[in-house]
């Protein structure tokens, strides 16, 4: 016959922890066998532990063991990883504003002690000189408009800066490149084209920088050596920008 074992453990746990209680005392026991408290009245019966596995750390030491941990709650799914950026948007340029772009200090060293910065209507295409400057500018990523004038006067000009795709920027170089009116000269290391044009008005110059894929205008009643300037000024915050 097999030994029960089991019985045997669970002895010697009851056991231990009467030990470990300081030896409390076993309830009276009435003539029909059952437990009961010490005033007659009757108690639940008593149940033997479940038995431990044989060789269990908690059989060993005699401790009855904690119940298992409670298995937790499966954790709330993590929020989705947003859409990666388009090209475009990821290596986005930073557009100075006007005043960063040109100082009101500048423009009244270089062009008047009277001009003042003013806002003029249409979008930045609708100032560009000929359709492919027109359509380019209309297809920028992002662009920006400043215009400088000496009221009731006509002498003012405006400074451009956009972002172009790298396609665009190329197309539009090339054209500029095969077109007889528009002459390049790099401008402080930078691809730089310009065309003068006489009107009723005076000298009417126009200057295009390049930098990276940005895009600068200058154009206005400026001689060409004050554009250039403008040109290089406007040029100067755009890398300070984006360093």
């Amino acid at each position: 016959m097999t030994p029960r074992m089991p019985v045997f453990v669970a002895a010697v746990v009851v056991s231990a922890a009467l030990a470990l209680t300081g030896c409390v005392p076993e309830p009276a026991v009435d003539p029909s066998g059952s437990p009961s408290a010490s005033d007659g009245t009757p108690t639940a019966p008593v149940t033997d532990p479940a038995p431990l596995p044989s060789g269990s750390a908690a059989a060993t030491i005699g401790v009855t063991p904690s119940p298992p941990p409670t298995t937790p709650s499966t954790p709330s799914p993590a929020p989705s990883t947003p859409a990666p950026l388009t090209p475009g948007e990821a290596t986005r340029a930073v557009l100075p504003a006007c005043g960063d772009l040109l100082p009101l200090s500048t423009v009244h060293a270089l062009f008047s002690d009277a001009a003042e910065r003013i806002e003029v209507g249409g979008s930045a295409a609708d100032h560009m000189p000929g359709p492919l400057a027109k359509r380019t500018m209309r297809d920028a990523l992002q662009s920006n408009m400043c215009t400088w004038a000496v009221p009731y006067s006509d002498g003012g000009f405006t400074v451009i800066t956009a972002e172009l795709t790298r396609s665009a920027r190329d197309g539009l170089i090339s054209g500029l490149r095969s077109a007889a009116s528009y002459t390049e000269r790099r401008l402080d290391g930078a691809v730089s084209f310009s065309t003068e044009t006489e009107t009723e008005l005076g000298t009417s110059t126009i200057v295009y920088v390049f930098q990276g894929n940005v895009w600068i205008t200058v154009d206005g009643t400026l001689s060409l050596s004050t554009a250039r300037e403008f040109a290089s000024s406007a040029l100067d915050a755009v890398r300070v920008a984006n360093a």
